[in-house]
């Protein structure tokens, strides 16, 4: 499902018009960080593209995080942490990096691109 389609699901089960006062009448209140999570959902590395720190959803504690510039030097790496890894890339230069994270068996999970805005 798109991230459009998810919006649109979201805004529409959450605000419902009222026929009889014609006006918009919202039966709940979601948090901002609901609304990202339904909107990412699926998505292992998200945002993207960032303004410099973004998250890896689903690694373990063994999961080695490693992140290469466009010329295939490391610029970055750590280990995962279970659940959701922070990422943070804002000290350094706007460019596509790659991303990649492979678990205690050296088995690829992640071989992503991430955009630094």
């Amino acid at each position: 499902m798109t991230r459009r389609a998810v919006i649109f699901i979201f805004l529409f089960q959450c605000c419902i018009l009222s026929a009889q006062e014609n006006k918009l009448d919202l039966k709940q209140e979601p948090s901002t960080s609901s609304i990202l999570d339904e909107i990412y959902k699926g998505e292992l590395l998200h945002p993207n593209p960032t303004e410099g720190i973004f998250f890896l959803s689903e690694l373990t504690e063994m999961d080695k995080v490693r992140i290469f510039d466009g010329t295939g030097r490391m610029v970055f790496e750590t280990s995962g942490a279970n659940g959701k890894t922070k990422v943070d890339l804002s000290h350094l230069e706007k460019g596509i990096y790659l991303v990649t994270v492979r678990d205690e068996k050296k088995r690829l999970r992640i071989n992503q691109k991430v955009v630094l805005k």
